[in-house]
This record gives structure tokens, sequence and C-alpha cells, in this order.
């Protein structure tokens, strides 16, 4: 059985292996990245058609993800019952379109998360292999940072003579 610690008590110890960031990654340094903030969005943009505000509504639920997991599902029970529909269908697409336009209306500027990168980077320092599950720019825009300076340090290095 797998067994799940607390990343304080390796922490020290930890390099290599594989990191895995989802969402709650971006929304630690930018809260507005939260299920709840874009759906809000979506709402105030109304991004989002009366089917779907119904679906979230009766799910309980801000999360995208969710809903458009149930929906695909949805469509592939009715296709094995030889329910014929296109609701799911548009329905699907009126949802993840939400959710994309909803992600490019509060989307971080650089300068908004600028002050983590170099903390972010890092942290991931400590991984051979980093698998972003996150909708932003935030990971890749803390690599960037993070190679730009190994390549000022290693221009300068080069400059020293022997």
């Amino acid at each position: 059985m797998a067994r799940i610690t607390d990343w304080q008590q390796i922490e020290q110890h930890y390099r290599g292996g594989t990191l895995v960031l989802g969402n709650g990654a971006s929304i630690a340094d930018y809260p507005k990245f939260s299920y709840r903030s874009l759906f809000e969005t979506a709402n105030d943009n109304q991004l989002i058609t009366e089917p779907v505000k119904k679906i979230f509504s009766h799910l309980n639920t801000a999360d995208f993800e969710l809903v458009l997991l149930m929906v695909w599902h949805t469509y592939h029970i009715n296709e094995a019952l030889g329910v014929t529909e296109s609701e799911t269908q548009r329905v699907y697409g009126d949802i993840r379109t939400a959710l994309i336009n909803s992600i490019r209306e509060v989307h971080a500027d650089l300068d908004d998360v600028r002050e983590h990168l170099t903390h972010i980077y890092g942290f991931m320092q400590r991984f051979s292999k980093i698998f972003s599950l996150n909708y932003d720019l935030i990971v890749y825009w803390a690599m960037l940072k993070g190679n730009a300076g190994f390549r000022r340090q290693e221009l300068v290095q080069r400059r020293v003579p022997s």
C-alpha cells in the first residue's frame, strides 16, 4: 500500500523523481485561477449558458473539470444506450469554451507573479521530471527565469580569465 508523507518530513532529503503540478500550485501564487474565481468570471462575463448553469447548480460545484468529466461520461453512456441527442455535446463545448475564455480573462500578467518565480524555480530544481497540468504560464515563466539565470551565470564564469 502506498504511503503518503508530509512534504515537510522529506523536503531536506529529497532530490530527483517526478513532480506533478496541478491547479493548486497556480492558485497558491495567483488565487484568480481557483475554480470558484473562474466560475464567477464566466458568470460575470455571461459565458455560461442556462443549461450549463443548471448542471453546475445540480452538481453543487464550481469545478469545471468535474463538470466536463461528468458531461463526457453522460455522452458516452447515452451513446452506449443508443440515446441519440446532440445537447450533451453542445453543452460540453459550451463549458469548455467558458473555461478557456475565463482563463484568458483572469490570467496573470508576468508582473503579477514575478516575485514568486525564483522560489518556484528553486523548488522545481529538486526534481528530474516536471509535469504541469495547469492552464497557465507560471511554471513556464519560472523555468525561463531560472534558465536565464543559469545562462547569465555561465557567461560570467566564461569571462573570468583562467
